[in-house]
C-alpha cells in the first residue's frame, strides 16, 4: 500500500527480537545471532502513519493517492482497545477459532505461556494467553461426527453449531464426568500437548460428548486465567467477550459458570475491525473513541453449577498438567 515495509509495535513485540522496554529491536539479540538490522522493517506505534497510499495501491483500492496509511495493530490489541480494556485488570475474551484472553497491565508481564505487547493507549500494556483450538475443536467435531447435523442445518437454513449446542442442552452440567482436553494443535504451555476425551462411561451419549467439548474449552480458559493472575498479580475484573463463540447462549452460560465471572457481551462481534476504525478516527481527528464497542448485555454465572464445575475443573487441571509433563 505504501511501497515500504513496516511493522507495528503490537506485532513486533510478539517477536523475541524486540526489547519491550525500549520498543525497538534488541541490540543484544541482533548481536548474538549476527542479524542484519537493515533487513528488518522499522517499528511504528499502532496509531502512527506508516506511509501514504501509492498510485498503484490507490488504483487497486479505489482510494485517493496519498491517503495516509496507519501502522495498525495485532487483532487482540485492537479488540482490547475497542472493548474498553483500559484499566489494569480489565480483560476481554475473543471466542473464535482460538480463545484469546487479553488483560490490561501497567507494565509488560513475562510468562512462558503468555505474550506481552503495547496497548494502543500510551503507557499501558496487554498480556495474553490463548487456547489455540476452541471454535476449531467444535468445527473438528462437526466435520468428523456431525454429518447429520450438517444435513439438518442445511435443510432448516440454520447454523450447524446452534444444532450441536441444542444437542448439548440435553446433557447435565458436568457431562456426567466426561472431560475434553481441547489441545488439538498443542498448547501455549506445551507444543506437545494433545486433545482427549476422558472418563467415557456407558452413559456417555452424544449430548455428553458435545457438552464436554464446550466445557473443556471453558476449562482451558480458566486455566489460562489462573496463570495470568499468578504471573501478573492481577485478578481479572471486568471481562468482555466477543467473537463467533459469543453468539450462542448455552456456550456463554458455560463460560460464565466455569470462569465464575459475569461476562459482558459485546454488541460488536468483530471487535478488532471496530478497533481499527477507532484508531483511524483517533489519528485523523485527535479524538479517542476507544471503548465504544462495549457490552449490551451481561451473562451471570449460575451459582448452582459452581460446585459441579469446581470438581470438573480440578480433574481437568490434573489431566492437563499430567499431559504437559509427559
Amino acid at each position: 500500500m505504501t511501497g515500504r515495509a513496516s511493522m507495528d509495535a503490537s506485532h513486533g513485540e510478539l517477536l523475541f527480537l524486540v526489547d519491550k522496554e525500549r520498543g525497538d529491536y534488541s541490540h543484544e539479540v541482533f548481536e548474538t545471532f549476527s542479524l542484519d538490522r537493515d533487513k528488518f522493517p522499522p517499528i511504528h506505534l499502532v496509531d502512527k502513519i506508516a506511509g501514504k497510499l501509492t498510485s498503484d495501491g490507490a488504483r487497486k483500492l479505489g482510494l485517493p493517492q496519498g491517503t495516509p496509511v496507519l501502522s495498525g495493530g495485532h487483532d487482540s490489541a485492537l479488540s482490547a482497545y475497542a472493548l474498553g480494556v483500559l484499566k489494569p485488570g480489565d480483560a476481554c475474551l475473543d471466542i473464535g477459532n482460538a480463545a484469546n484472553l487479553v488483560m490490561c497491565t501497567e507494565k509488560p508481564v513475562y510468562c512462558p505461556a503468555g505474550d506481552a505487547y503495547r496497548h494502543p493507549r500510551e503507557g499501558k500494556w496487554l498480556f495474553q494467553i490463548y487456547s489455540a483450538t476452541i471454535g476449531a475443536a467444535l468445527r473438528w467435531f462437526r466435520d468428523v461426527f456431525g454429518k447429520e447435523e450438517v444435513r439438518m442445518a442445511e435443510e432448516q437454513g440454520i447454523s450447524v453449531y446452534d444444532l450441536l449446542c441444542e444437542t448439548a442442552r440435553e446433557a447435565a452440567p458436568g457431562s456426567g464426568g466426561l472431560l475434553f482436553l481441547p489441545y488439538l494443535q498443542g498448547a501455549q504451555q506445551s507444543a506437545e500437548a494433545s486433545g482427549a476425551f476422558l472418563n467415557i462411561r456407558m452413559g456417555s451419549g452424544r449430548p455428553e460428548f458435545v457438552r464436554a467439548l464446550l466445557e473443556g474449552c471453558a476449562y482451558s480458559v480458566r486455566y489460562n486465567m489462573e496463570q495470568m493472575k499468578e504471573a501478573s498479580g492481577l485478578r481479572i475484573g471486568k471481562l468482555t467477550v466477543c467473537g463467533g463463540g459469543s453468539k450462542n447462549s448455552l456456550w456463554l452460560q458455560i463460560f460464565a459458570d466455569i470462569l465464575q465471572k459475569p461476562l459482558q457481551v459485546s454488541r460488536i462481534q468483530e471487535a478488532a475491525i471496530a478497533g481499527a476504525a477507532m484508531l483511524a478516527k483517533r489519528a485523523d481527528t485527535g479524538q479517542d473513541p476507544g471503548g465504544n464497542a462495549g457490552a449490551d448485555k451481561t451473562v451471570f454465572p449460575n451459582e448452582a453449577n459452581g460446585e459441579i464445575y469446581d470438581r470438573g475443573y480440578a480433574e481437568f487441571k490434573k489431566a492437563f498438567e499430567e499431559e504437559i509433563s509427559r
